[in-house]
């Protein structure tokens, strides 16, 4: 007992220093299970490395942006606005009267509806610059008609008839050659007035060639016509004056006296 109560005397005496050792011992076994614990997390990190050099790696695929990148360059470089006709946002819409005694208006929509863009082609007709022989006067004398359609007074577009001997020379051509027999001459050769071209001619063989056309134009609005326009013709429509340019085969061309414009009517065009 004496013992006991000795040991208890000594614990009551130092118990300051008995609680300092368990919370030493405690402190100890927390220190070494962390230990353990640091240690098998450890083990499990370089297990997971190892599982992950071996496994197999995919590749990665870029993600597709051609649809952004055209909306982007779309909203970098937008289109060009346009407010003109026959977009009628910023344009009100206008009518125009037919010509009297129509009463109708013409809606306009394009500008087109009226003016050059309703001009029609009624015919188009070559000009020719003709040679032809007529008539045997004599063995190597012969009667020659020149037609020169496409000049410019009136009175120069009548045939005229020459009478031509062998290297007799007039404003028209030179007789240069007759073919035999000359009371019926196979073929004449002449020469034109320009002292280089050479054509030749003989009975129902004349010599043609085209040096211009004439043209007849018809308004499709009121049906009004304007006859035998020739290069240089004038002509007043819808209150403005134009000089014809130019006409082919199949388009007339004129120029407003005003500010030279020009405007081009094809043949077959719809009105």
């Amino acid at each position: 007992m004496d013992f006991l109560k000795k040991i208890g005397d000594a614990c009551r005496l130092h118990y300051e220093k008995l609680l300092l050792s368990v919370v030493l011992l405690v402190l100890a076994g927390a220190v070494l299970y962390l230990n353990q614990i640091k240690e098998e997390e450890e083990g499990k990190i370089i297990n997971f490395e190892k599982g992950v050099e071996r496994s197999k790696v995919y590749e990665f695929k870029p993600v597709d942006l051609t649809l952004n990148d055209a909306a982007l360059k779309l909203m970098t470089n937008p289109p060009a606005l346009n407010f003109s006709l026959p977009h009628h946002l910023l344009n009100s819409g206008t009518c125009q009267p037919r010509p009297p005694p129509d009463a109708k208006l013409i809606k306009m929509v394009t500008g087109d509806e009226v003016g050059w863009g309703k001009m029609t082609i009624g015919r188009i007709t070559p000009l020719n610059f003709i040679i032809n022989l007529e008539r045997v006067l004599t063995p190597g004398g012969y009667y020659i008609g020149v037609a020169h359609e496409a000049a410019e007074r009136v009175a120069d577009r009548k045939k005229k008839q020459r009478f031509a001997t062998l290297n007799g020379k007039n404003e028209f051509f030179t007789l240069k050659e007759i073919k035999p027999p000359p009371e019926d001459p196979a073929e004449l050769i002449l020469e034109l007035a320009d002292g280089v071209t050479k054509v030749s001619i003989a009975k129902d063989k004349p010599f043609t060639q085209v040096e211009g056309y004439e043209a007849d134009l018809k308004y499709a609005i009121d049906g009004k016509t304007f006859s035998n326009l020739r290069v240089n013709s004038p002509l007043r429509f819808l209150g403005e004056e134009y000089i014809v340019v130019a006409i082919t085969q199949n388009e007339v061309v004129v120029s407003a006296r005003s500010n030279d414009k020009k405007y081009t009517v094809r043949q077959g065009a719809a009105p």
